[in-house]
Parts: structure tokens; C-alpha cells; sequence
């Protein structure tokens, strides 16, 4: 009655259960206090009452000792027995939407680790109402520290958020929790406090070598007159057209305000544009690495080359790049990007 006043869905209305995580066992809580008092009045057994639940001060005891009275007199004596097979009910009807959300979760998770989850946007679109709800809840529940604080209107604000195409908007929930749209994922996170991201910067020498150490790889720069090579087969590689290059080269992060000539434009683009274009997660534009001369950008790693310094049938010097990992990309891992 107590969760029903404060207008809680199915896991609120089932009550207590008698047998709870497969530990915890209730062997009394379908036997009435009256009853229990009877027979240790009748056995002789001495007991002690709760001074707590005599204060009219808690809103449970309002409901036991007003309430129900109230709606057993004037509308149903047996109201108490009523609410308790409504319970039932509810328990199993439960039960079926939280092992409906359970697979659910298998089926729209793309990643999971600690502190954060990402669910695939199209197929939780596709869930039915009802266990979608669950599945929000559930996953709210799983980043707070002890489960609680989660309510309606805040599984409602991220339901509405897997509804709208609002990519790159997002919320801010209870216990530093945040629900964002990033393309085609949804992402709920545990925000921590973290330290600003490094920025780094590495001056290119030509021909030289650069370790960049905040990305854990290696650049190798050499000229060279001819590519025989199909540069589309090239993996981690970038030509560019030397004589075109305005020194000094520098391999760095992004910073405010870069911008790169895309291929076959004449005009300038923001590289923030670009990335938003190509749909490029945010946390992961921080750790693209640069190559950028005195300019701007001429290359953007394992994606784009500035129309401005591309190779062409007049190039005559080509400046080559290799970028080697300290450690093989392996399977499930990939560059940023």
C-alpha cells in the first residue's frame, strides 16, 4: 500500500518476497502480525514490541493504523487479503519483464565495462515499451552505488532520449550518472573526475622519426621519389606531395580553431565539423593524432589527407609516412576513429 501511495511500477507493488537473491528468507511474511502475537500469547512466550511502529510520525504506520482500517470498513474487510493476492500476481508478471529485459540487454549491448554501457539505438528502439523501460531502469540502477535514487522521470527522460534523433545530446542523472546520444549508440556512464586530457605536440623532422608516446606508436617519415604501391592497400601509411608542404611539420592532437582542405574542395573545413561529419565518438577526437605544418592540417590519422598536399602526376618528391603501434592492434581493439 506504502508503494502503491508513492506511485511505484510492478517491483514496488509485489512487496516483500518470502525468499529473496536465493539467501535471504522471509518465513513469516505472509503470516499477519495478529496471528503471530496469538500464538506467543498462547505458547506463553514473552516478546517485545517496536516502540517505532506505535509513532504516528512514519507514514507506514499512518497507513496500518488509518488507512487500512479506514478501506476495511467502508469498502472491503478483506482489503488486506486482497492486496496480498494482487502481490502474487504482480510477482510473477515481474518476473516475466525483468528475464525479457535480462535478454534484451544481451541483444542491444555493444559494449560493457566499468562504469559505462553502450546499447545499440535502433535495436532498443525496437524493444516493446515495457521491457524497454525495464532494460533503462535496470542498466540506471546497475551504475549507482547501492541501486536507489533512480525514478519515472528519470528512466522517462532516457527513454526519450533513445526515441529522438538528437545524437550528441545528453543528460545528467542521479549519482554523477550520464545518458548521451553518440550516432547510432546510447550511452550510459558513470562520470568520474578526470584530469584534462594531455595535449601533445612532436616536431617532424624529414627524414625522421617521432614516438608519440601518449598513443603508444611511431611515425617514420621518409622521401621518396615514387609510390609503386596502391596507396588504398597501404595500411597505416600516408603520402603526401613534399613540395607543397610549408615546414614545420608538427604531429600533435587537435587544438581550437584547426581546419583542413578535404579532398577535392577548394574551401577550408573545421576539423571539430569533420568530426562531427564522419561521426567520430567525442571521447575519441582527443586521441586522433594530427599532422599539421605552418598552414594547417595536412593529415588526420587513418582518415584524411588535405586536398593541398596531395599527390598529383607534377609531384616530384613525396613525403611518406609510416605509422607503426609499439604493439599489434588486435582483435576487438582499433585505432581511435
Amino acid at each position: 500500500m506504502l508503494n502503491l501511495l508513492r506511485g511505484s511500477g510492478l517491483e514496488g507493488l509485489k512487496g516483500f518476497l518470502p525468499i529473496r537473491e536465493g539467501r535471504i528468507i522471509r518465513p513469516l511474511i505472509e503470516v499477519s502480525a495478529q496471528e503471530i502475537i496469538s500464538f506467543l500469547e498462547q505458547s506463553g512466550m514473552a516478546y517485545c514490541r517496536d516502540s517505532s511502529n506505535e509513532s504516528s510520525q512514519y507514514l507506514r504506520n499512518q497507513i496500518r493504523a488509518e488507512l487500512i482500517p479506514f478501506l476495511k470498513g467502508k469498502y472491503n474487510p478483506r482489503i488486506e487479503e486482497n492486496l496480498a493476492q494482487m502481490a502474487e500476481i504482480l510477482r510473477r508478471e515481474d518476473d516475466f519483464i525483468r528475464q525479457h529485459a535480462a535478454a534484451a540487454a544481451k541483444k542491444t549491448m555493444q559494449q560493457k565495462k566499468a562504469g559505462s554501457v553502450a546499447l545499440n539505438i535502433h535495436a532498443v528502439k525496437k524493444i516493446p515499451e515495457a521491457i524497454r523501460w525495464r532494460l533503462l531502469k535496470m542498466l540506471l540502477e546497475d551504475l549507482t552505488p547501492s541501486g536507489d535514487g533512480i525514478s519515472f522521470l528519470h528512466v522517462n527522460a532516457v527513454n526519450d532520449l533513445t526515441q529522438k534523433n538528437a545524437s550528441g545530446k545528453k543528460i545528467t542523472l542521479p549519482a554523477g550518472i550520464e545518458a548521451r546520444r553518440e550516432y547510432d549508440q546510447l550511452i550510459l556512464e558513470k562520470k568520474r573526475t578526470r584530469p584534462k586530457k594531455n595535449q601533445y605536440a612532436y616536431v617532424m623532422s624529414v627524414p625522421g622519426t617521432v614516438h608519440v608516446k601518449e598513443r603508444g606508436l611511431t611515425i617514420k617519415a621518409t622521401l621518396v621519389k615514387k609510390i609503386k604501391t596502391d596507396l588504398s592497400r597501404m595500411k597505416n601509411t600516408a603520402c603526401l606531395d613534399w613540395s607543397k608542404i610549408a615546414p614545420p611539420l608538427v604531429v600533435r592532437n587537435r587544438r581550437d580553431g584547426d581546419w583542413i582542405q578535404p579532398l577535392g574542395m577548394r574551401g577550408r573545413q573545421k576539423i571539430k565539423k569533420y568530426f562531427i561529419d564522419h561521426k567520430i565518438p567525442v571521447a575519441q577526437r582527443d586521441d586522433l593524432l594530427l599532422l599539421v605544418d605552418r598552414l594547417s592540417v595536412v593529415y588526420i590519422e587513418h582518415r584524411h589527407i588535405s586536398d593541398r598536399v596531395k599527390i598529383s602526376p607534377a609531384t616530384k618528391s613525396v613525403l611518406k609516412l609510416a605509422i607503426t603501434p609499439d604493439r599489434p592492434v588486435g582483435k576487438g581493439s582499433k585505432p581511435p576513429g
